[in-house]
């Protein structure tokens, strides 16, 4: 599967053409609302009867008890099959875990598509340091054997 990245600017997010097309976003302490709101849109969409395809959300941030917003309504989303919700919550343990590390944990079912053809929208909201997310996204995937750049995973 062929994965474009994306960089939301000025507050625009432009969904791909095709409603089968795997969506990955990642907001990192901050961008959950968005997130929240296309994933709105993705369930509209299914309960109307359109196939959608798979939404990853990986969303990061320092404590669960405290900056964890909309959790029940994420879980719910996940029952309903249209979300795959990972979390990391850098100061919930001793070691820090962070969105990146979630996504390499799961890049065998986010990036090895059963259809190649298939191109996935890879949206970042929320981050700071986007130079050095993305260097430790790309050394890790690499090491888990994915190819290609910054913009093709």
């Amino acid at each position: 599967m062929t994965v474009e990245c994306s960089f939301v600017i000025r507050s625009s997010i432009v969904l791909p053409e095709d409603n089968k097309a795997p969506i990955i976003m990642a907001g990192m302490g901050t961008g959950l609302a968005p997130w929240r709101a296309l994933t709105q849109h993705k369930i509209m969409q299914k309960q109307s009867g359109v196939e959608v395809g798979p939404c990853w959300f990986f969303y990061g941030a320092r404590k669960a008890s405290t900056e964890y917003l909309y959790r029940e309504e994420f879980e719910k989303y996940e029952k309903l099959g249209v979300l795959h919700m990972r979390t990391a919550f850098s100061r919930d343990q001793a070691r820090k875990i962070y969105v990146q590390h979630r996504i390499v944990e799961n890049a065998d079912d986010i990036f090895r598509s059963k259809n190649p053809s298939l191109i996935g929208i890879f949206y970042v909201l929320g981050i700071r340091g986007i130079a050095l997310f993305w260097q430790t996204l790309k050394h890790s995937l690499s090491m888990k054997g994915f190819r290609g750049g910054a913009q093709t995973l």
